[in-house]
């Protein structure tokens, strides 16, 4: 699963130009997971996530937040990026489907995620609320 890395090289694009001449830099940087990156806070309530479709890592190393918090999720469905497809996305939603989670769209509606990304076609994507459950309020 996802863990800290204290060196990984990225090639960032630094804007985008109407000509299509590539701005990349490649830089190298650490990498933490959200819990390492949140360790000394106190709580975490919510988390937006547009990773394309990096979304089961991201939430794979916020594993103690997820569990802790119960934060509520947005995060995109794209199940063209990524190497698993739908197979990283399928897992996510059962992990949080187990732990309570509903699943919204940006309207509040309740909605089955996985039916929501079988409608999906070609690079089409749409966002999604996971709502924890009611219960995760601390006094």
């Amino acid at each position: 699963g996802p863990r800290d890395q204290d060196s990984v090289e990225l090639t960032v694009p630094c804007g985008y130009r109407l000509d299509g001449a590539d701005t990349a830099t490649v830089q190298t940087m650490p990498m933490v997971t959200l819990d390492t990156a949140t360790a000394a806070w106190e709580r975490v309530d919510f988390i937006k996530s547009d990773t394309d479709g990096y979304e089961p890592g991201v939430f794979e190393g916020a594993r103690t937040i997820l569990q802790r918090d119960r934060p509520i999720l947005l995060f995109e469905v794209a199940p063209f990026h990524g190497n698993d497809g739908h197979v990283g996305l399928r897992a996510l939603f059962g992990e949080l489907a187990g732990m309570g989670y509903h699943f919204e769209d940006l309207r509040g509606a309740t909605i089955d995620p996985l039916a929501a990304m079988a409608r999906l076609r070609g690079h089409q994507s749409t966002d999604l609320v996971a709502q924890p459950p009611l219960s995760r309020v601390r006094p």
